[in-house]
């Protein structure tokens, strides 16, 4: 039995190496072909500049759920000592930290149109919540995407011209060696 778990092992070793042999040859194939060869290169180089622009969505979105979520909290705190019932639905989505950026999120994201939550949130906290949300809505989706898409765009077309260049030199230096075999 120890030999055919050997002979086991050593196919499916065999296997692997077949496997990793076809990723190569598909990767290989992807930079034969010269535009997708561009679009490979162009997501690589927006990378760190997509975690940079994560990390500021984060931050953004963060600190609305902090104020937004201390607000729920004193709310909650308050009519409790008043002997109110608070609204559940609230504090479900605002009621923590991680529900508050979720909900956030979402709602920036259309995973829950901002309308549903805003419209509980405003009974529950204050009138004043509505213009809040709307400028904090309105900063992501307007301000925020738009000028990262317009860095996308940029840092997209930089490197596209970038590959071209490079291109243009490897085909003259082609041209070149061809030339001086003859």
């Amino acid at each position: 039995t120890s030999e055919k778990q050997a002979s086991a092992y050593a196919v499916l070793g065999s296997l692997r190496m077949v496997r990793l042999v076809r990723i190569v040859r598909v990767a290989r194939m992807a930079f034969a072909f010269r535009e997708l060869r561009k679009l490979v290169i162009s997501i690589y180089s927006s990378l760190s500049s997509l975690g940079w622009t994560c990390l500021l969505i984060f931050l953004t979105t963060y600190a609305a759920a902090i104020v937004i979520m201390q607000l729920v909290n004193e709310t909650k705190i308050q009519k409790r000592n008043e002997g109110l019932d608070s609204n559940e639905e609230v504090i479900a989505m605002f009621g923590t930290l991680g529900n508050a950026l979720t909900t956030l999120y979402m709602m920036i994201s259309e995973g829950i149109h901002w309308k549903e939550v805003l419209e509980p949130l405003e009974s529950e906290i204050s009138p004043w919540v509505r213009p809040a949300i709307c400028i904090f809505v309105a900063f992501q989706l307007f301000a925020m995407m738009n000028i990262i898409t317009a860095y996308f765009v940029e840092e997209t077309l930089r490197q596209a011209a970038k590959t071209a260049r490079s291109e243009i030199g490897s085909d003259l230096w082609a041209m070149l060696q061809s030339s001086a075999e003859m």
